[in-house]
């Protein structure tokens, strides 16, 4: 976002709006500022506050938006939606299916459920944690995995380029048509690693 527009959406939260905000994504009540160009409900910027659990969140921007106190998505399913650069160092689970997380801060998230139809182009993983997660047909493209632990995931149909790893561990994963490249894989624990056509 360019630093105007981004100065704007942080300015127009005001602490009525944000628990509106929040809300919506808890129950789906009206939202604060309604529809924009791309058709998705207007929550970019939104500090979310809340613990989100068992909640549908399906077509909204939350372009910018970040997680804070016991702000969390559990058990929920989030879906067409666009979380492009914002700041999710927290619990993502149930199901996520077609959202953006480019160029997102995942930095320390503890993932779980599946990931399907997701963008982490330009995301950073860094200490991310994840076990027994499904990703299929997930874009990860110079994405930052330092130190990430991601243990006994399958990664099917999905897309690696230019990652980063390093000091963490894939153990136990599987990779099933992704093209991940061994060279990316340097300094990072490989035991029980099963690919299936997916070496490039």
């Amino acid at each position: 976002m360019a630093n105007g527009l981004e100065e704007e959406i942080c300015t127009r939260w005001t602490h009525s709006s944000t628990a509106t905000g929040n809300a919506f994504l808890g129950s789906g009540k009206s939202a604060p500022f309604g529809i924009n160009g791309d058709g998705l409900t207007d929550l970019r910027g939104l500090c979310i506050n809340q613990f989100l659990k068992n909640a549908t969140v399906r077509c909204v921007d939350l372009s910018g938006s970040y997680m804070d106190g016991f702000g969390q998505f559990g058990f929920c399913n989030v879906s067409e939606s666009r979380l492009a650069g914002a700041r999710l160092g927290t619990n993502l689970g149930n199901k996520f299916t077609l959202c953006d997380f480019s160029h997102s801060d995942l930095s320390g998230a503890v993932l779980r459920g599946e990931f399907d139809e997701v963008d982490f182009t330009g995301a950073r993983m860094n200490s991310t944690n994840a076990n027994q997660v499904i990703f299929r047909r997930c874009r990860f493209i110079q994405t930052v995995f330092r130190k990430a632990t991601l243990l006994n995931c399958t990664f099917e149909d999905c897309v690696f380029d230019r990652c980063s790893f390093g000091s963490g561990s894939i153990a136990g994963s599987k990779f099933i048509r992704s093209s991940l490249a061994l060279d990316e894989l340097k300094k990072t624990v490989i035991e029980n690693v099963v690919f299936a056509d997916s070496i490039s």
